[in-house]
């Protein structure tokens, strides 16, 4: 079994559209186990997700955000926001051929109601995704990112900047 971590309390930093203070999960206990999957539980996991209309990414998603709802009220009394990886190996050939993180964030702001099913709520996620998977998106992504990487952020700066 996984040993459960403490999580790091980290100032509570102001939300860019005043609806709010972005919180970290505060003092709190998590527990992550991990999960290996046959490869026909992960045909099976790809097969129902293509189904029901969304992706194992969109899936995953949306299982963290009901956990996390179930595990701290107050993600029930408004939407919660979402950062998750998207892939950019496709914008380059020689990405697919070479080492390294190829990634970009996204950022969402999730307001599905609040008893919504697992798998709607999935859809949704896969559907604001959407526009970080395109090519424009990851275009943007990358250029955010590379901007970020000539700036030299302060820890302030960079704080600010992942809580807009």
């Amino acid at each position: 079994m996984a040993e459960a971590r403490r999580l790091v309390p980290l100032p509570v930093l102001p939300a860019p559209d005043g609806g709010g203070a972005f919180r970290p999960m505060s003092d709190q206990f998590a527990h992550v186990e991990r999960v290996v999957l046959s490869a026909d539980e992960t045909d099976r996991l790809v097969s129902r997700c293509r189904k029901e209309g969304t992706t194992v990414h969109g899936a995953l998603v949306a299982g963290l955000l009901l956990a996390g709802r179930d595990a701290h009220p107050e993600w029930t009394k408004r939407p919660v926001r979402v950062a998750t990886p998207v892939d950019i190996r496709a914008l380059h050939p020689s990405f697919e051929a070479t080492a390294g993180v190829y990634i970009t964030p996204a950022r969402m702001l999730d307001d599905s109601p609040q008893n919504a099913p697992f798998w709607e709520v999935a859809r949704s996620i896969k559907q604001n995704l959407a526009p970080f998977e395109s090519e424009a998106g990851r275009l943007a992504g990358l250029n955010i990112l590379a901007s970020l990487a000539e700036r030299r952020l302060d820890v302030e700066d960079a704080a600010a900047l992942f809580s807009q």
